[in-house]
């Protein structure tokens, strides 16, 4: 049940009357908190990218022992604008409660644009803002390692197996 909305693209015009294109993006309103649940386990801040391959997500933990590096490709978005790359940072406590004012129902949608210091979020006539922080460098270092098995995993078990690690301590 896709709506017309989700197609459209946000513009804003800025006094100089140039119309300034807003990357935006359309997701599960459910999916986009589980993923970042699961990534609030480990960082309390992100810096993400999002380009027009899709959302970027990369930190490590304050003791660099854990890096998060979550590619959110463009089709899992019901919806996906952005013509040009943008980096920003953002607590991803606070992003978790802005996204659970939202409802989270099957099939719900939020769509979320960017703006220059905050991110919009809408479902419907309910509209929130949550502001950026500045993003160091994306780049974190990567480690040269080479793996030969590569293991997927739902949300959901990561963040059993988080929880069942956290036992131990």
């Amino acid at each position: 049940m896709e709506s017309q909305e989700n197609t459209q693209t946000t513009s804003l015009v800025n006094s100089d009357a140039c119309i300034i294109q807003v990357p935006q993006f359309v997701v599960s309103t459910k999916s986009l908190v589980n993923v970042f649940q699961t990534v609030g386990n480990l960082v309390d801040e992100v810096n993400v990218k999002v380009n027009s391959d899709g959302l970027f997500v990369r930190s490590m933990d304050s003791s660099h022992i854990s890096l998060v590096d979550v590619a959110l490709p463009k089709e899992c978005f019901s919806s996906f604008d952005c013509e040009e790359e943008k980096i920003f940072a953002i607590n991803v406590p606070e992003f978790i409660k802005t996204l659970n004012q939202f409802d989270q129902k099957a099939g719900r949608t939020v769509r979320i644009s960017i703006l220059d210091s905050s991110l919009v979020l809408t479902q419907d006539d309910k509209t929130t803002s949550l502001p950026l922080i500045v993003a160091g460098s994306y780049q974190c270092p990567l480690p040269k390692l080479h793996f030969n098995t590569l293991i997927k995993m739902e949300d959901d078990q990561v963040r059993q197996l988080i929880k069942f690690l956290e036992l131990g301590e």
